[in-house]
């Protein structure tokens, strides 16, 4: 089933992302942005020897961000780091596409 967003939330920005799991599991999705959340819609989990398809994903509200920074891995691939004002951090890995823009316009969105 295809992801939507509730009826009274509007389509800011759209990314395509891995998720680095506290866990330590690793999914392929999209990362969504409305004015007051992001939400995650996982499509793949991927293990070492294999991909399996899933559904499903999580919100991280806007006004919970504690702080956004890029992270840089083996000198070439991208990654987004959330800490929550619990001071639980969700990583999101975009490999060599850069992150800074998607940061620039989650803080659009933030701070209102």
């Amino acid at each position: 089933m295809a992801f939507q967003l509730p009826k009274n939330e509007t389509l800011q920005g759209k990314w395509t992302f891995h998720y680095l799991s506290p866990a330590q599991n690793k999914y392929n999705g999209i990362l969504y942005l409305t004015k007051k959340n992001l939400y995650f819609e996982g499509n793949f989990q991927i293990e070492n020897l294999s991909v399996s398809a899933i559904e499903g994903g999580f919100v991280i509200p806007l006004e919970d961000i504690n702080a956004m920074a890029t992270q840089k891995v083996m000198l070439l691939f991208n990654q987004l780091h959330i800490q929550m004002k619990d001071k639980e951090v969700h990583i999101f890995d975009r490999g060599v596409l850069p992150v800074g823009g998607v940061i620039k316009k989650i803080e659009e969105y933030r701070g209102k």
